[in-house]
């Protein structure tokens, strides 16, 4: 199957490598590619991409809010974060966002097609360096024992971070779908997590799941 893919940087250099990158495996589509951000929410209502892969960098100004409000949910998209910023606050707000990958600059080309690759299949990646920085800053928070999650909460949140939606979850475990959505706000509040992108990146830094 084909993966659409809109390249945004605002570098050209780092666009075509990209381009280069994933141009060498047929399944990969690029759609559309800029160097304007202005112009992004037009180009995915046009090209309704699988994959936006965002560059955020030290050299612009880069409103973190502009990235929720690029979701269309008439149709929906996942976000691959591009970056050489290791700020653990950005980082966090980035995280935050509900992306679904984060990839740095300092990443090997492969990377980048292991972090699109398991954005496709509904799961997230996160570069290890990014991983760290997500541990840190929940060690800072949490120097106590993990959550208290009941088994019914750790089989949702590991449904979770296979990329499964509500009503997939409430088929399977034979339940309704407010339910599946009461014990997500649960395990969200117990990991005091803003969404289950945060939520899953936690649970897998305190080895709730594997």
């Amino acid at each position: 199957m084909t993966i659409k893919i809109i390249l945004a940087d605002t570098h050209p250099l780092i666009i075509n490598g990209i381009c280069e990158t994933l141009n060498e495996h047929t399944q990969y589509q690029i759609i559309c590619q800029t160097t304007n951000y202005d112009e992004l929410g037009e180009l995915i209502t046009d090209f309704r991409p699988d994959i936006l892969i965002i560059g955020v960098n030290h050299d612009q100004f880069f409103d973190i809010n502009n990235l929720y409000s690029l979701q269309n949910p008439k149709f929906p998209f996942n976000i691959i974060i591009l970056s050489a910023i290791y700020e653990p606050d950005l980082v966090m707000d980035l995280i935050r966002t509900d992306i679904k990958g984060f990839v740095t600059k300092d990443d090997k080309p492969e990377k980048l097609l292991e972090a699109v690759e398991a954005v496709n299949k509904g799961k997230s990646w996160f570069s290890p360096q990014i991983m760290k920085i997500i541990a840190d800053s929940i060690n800072q928070k949490h120097s106590q024992s993990r959550p208290d999650l009941n088994d019914r909460e750790i089989e949702i949140l590991s449904m979770l971070s296979q990329g499964f939606e509500n009503k997939y979850m409430a088929r399977n475990l034979n339940l309704a779908e407010r339910t599946i959505r009461y014990h997500t706000e649960k395990i969200m509040d117990k990991l005091e997590a803003k969404n289950r992108t945060e939520a899953v990146a936690k649970a897998l830094h305190l080895s709730l799941i594997k």
